[in-house]
């Protein structure tokens, strides 16, 4: 079969569309992770305004271990 030009913008024509919904689902699924990451995520200024976790620790044994 000789290739026209009618087939080859055909070919071109389609390619694109099947180009443009395979972006198209990959922005979808790229948002629905990032919407899930989201809710799952818990911020840090929520922790430090309620105190749930300390920023920062110490062990008693840094705190003083030549007074013996």
């Amino acid at each position: 079969m000789p290739c026209t030009e009618a087939y080859k913008e055909h070919i071109m024509y389609t390619f694109n569309g099947y180009c443009k919904t395979v972006i198209r689902f990959a922005a979808i699924n790229a948002w629905r992770d990032r919407s899930r990451r989201r809710q799952k995520e818990i911020s840090l200024e929520y922790l430090t305004e309620e105190k749930f976790y300390p920023l920062g620790t110490t062990d008693e044994y840094f705190e003083a271990p030549y007074e013996e």
